[in-house]
């Protein structure tokens, strides 16, 4: 069932990249990746000047073996300098589905506006990079040895590259104590991009044509929020959440539309627990997804040594298909700032 179910995925490659099927991460913390203009509420609450932080997550843990395995990887580094209002950062991820990766690496750059007073900021942001596909053939079992997929010359990977582009919008109101809101809008990917390969050694009286591979990476509009509700002087409840839609005039064609909807409370400024909920609504089964996760985490930071320390880990469990094949999908975060 698990190669049927892949077979599936890959079938409807060409027309889209796993990047714009799955969440790359569930922390309030990454979403720089989809909006480039973001600048984080820690930022804020603790002033930070600069920091570092990873996320990897397995996705579908259980589901795989030597040949399909599911993970991404990322990481980000920002740096505000003093008395600026200027922030800049790199973002690098990589996302592997199977015999599928995105390699992706780009710089952000945002600045702020204060509106109203300065506890209300306008920021807008873009990033620029480039991102690299890659599909290695010897990861791909078939059932026949002449299926054209192997008849391929003596190319073991097939290779693409593409520029990368993103702009944002993103609106806050802040205040030490008090609570805090935000909200943004965004284009993360400006520049849609697609790739097919030939195959000039193929039969063509088995395959028809020298067609091997193609998919289309699409552009995106995505909508991110949230809530900070104080519940005392060192507790309180974040709320936040996104939601993304590639956008495409392709006919017969309805690429799903993903939510995601993320709760933490807060205790002591220090430990944390939340829940949240995940969604990848399409017409196709394949590409419909729901899900429920928990999470629980700590933030330990250091006036003396100006240095915060964050840690979260979330459990995602999949409610549709997958869940019968899959034990769920964990992920691990980590950030270090100076202030």
């Amino acid at each position: 069932m698990k190669k049927i179910i892949l077979l599936y995925l890959y079938i409807l490659l060409p027309t889209m990249g796993f990047s714009q099927l799955i969440a790359t991460s569930f922390f309030r913390e990454n979403l720089a990746a989809i909006n480039p203009a973001i600048i984080d509420l820690e930022y804020l609450q603790y002033k930070l000047k600069n920091n570092i932080g990873v996320t990897y997550q397995d996705q579908w843990l259980g589901f795989s073996d030597d040949n399909e395995r599911q993970f991404t990887f990322s990481g980000f580094a920002d740096i505000i300098p003093k008395k600026s209002n200027f922030i800049w950062g790199v973002n690098v991820s990589y996302d592997q589905a199977a015999a599928f990766q995105f390699v992706q690496t780009s710089v952000r750059g945002a600045v702020r506006i204060p509106l109203f007073s300065k506890y209300h900021n306008l920021s807008i942001g873009i990033n620029l990079g480039v991102g690299m596909n890659i599909l290695k053939l010897r990861k791909i079992t078939t059932a026949d040895d002449i299926d054209p997929l192997l008849n391929i010359s003596e190319n073991t990977n097939l290779l693409g590259a593409y520029p990368k582009a993103g702009m944002g919008l993103y609106y806050y109101y802040y205040k030490d104590g008090r609570n805090s809101f935000f909200g943004g809008i965004s284009l993360p990917n400006i520049v849609p991009m697609s790739f097919s390969y030939q195959n000039e050694n193929a039969d063509t009286s088995i395959t028809g044509q020298g067609y091997l591979f193609g998919y289309t990476i699409l552009q995106h509009f995505s909508l991110q929020g949230g809530y900070r509700y104080h519940l005392g002087r060192d507790n309180y409840l974040d709320v936040s959440g996104w939601f993304k839609k590639a956008i495409s005039n392709r006919e017969n064609t309805n690429f799903p539309v993903q939510w995601n909807v993320f709760m933490k409370y807060h205790l002591k400024n220090i430990f944390w627990v939340g829940v949240g909920a995940s969604a990848s609504l399409g017409t196709e089964s394949a590409l419909t997804h729901q899900g429920l996760l928990a999470a629980f985490g700590v933030d330990w930071s250091s006036s003396s040594r100006g240095m915060l320390v964050q840690f979260g880990c979330t459990y995602y469990t999949d409610l549709g298909m997958l869940q019968n094949y899959s034990g769920g999908t964990p992920e691990i975060f980590i950030r270090i700032g100076r202030f």
